[in-house]
C-alpha cells in the first residue's frame, strides 16, 4: 500500500532481515514509506532507499527477527 492509501500489485524479489526489493509499476519516490504484506509477521513498513525501473529497495522500519524470518522464507516459498 503506497502512502496515500492506494493499493497496488507489487512482487517481492528478495527479501532479508532488513530490507527487501519489490517490482511495481507503480511510481514511488526515494523516502517515501509503504506498507507491504507479509505472511507470518502481517503488514510491515517500509522506506524506499532507490527506485529503478520499476525495481524497488526497500528498508524495513523494524527488522524481521532470525526465528520469524526463517518462517517467512518458508511461507513464501510454500
Amino acid at each position: 500500500m503506497l502512502a496515500d492509501r492506494r493499493s497496488v500489485p507489487v512482487l517481492i524479489v528478495n527479501l532479508s532481515p532488513h530490507g527487501l526489493m519489490i517490482r511495481s509499476d507503480a511510481p514511488v519516490s526515494v523516502g517515501e514509506w509503504l506498507r507491504i504484506p507479509l505472511p507470518i509477521v502481517g503488514e510491515v513498513q517500509v522506506a524506499v532507499r532507490w527506485a529503478l525501473g520499476g525495481r524497488i529497495g526497500c528498508q524495513l522500519e523494524r527488522p524481521i527477527l532470525a526465528g520469524r524470518y526463517h518462517a517467512v522464507l518458508a511461507a513464501m516459498s510454500a
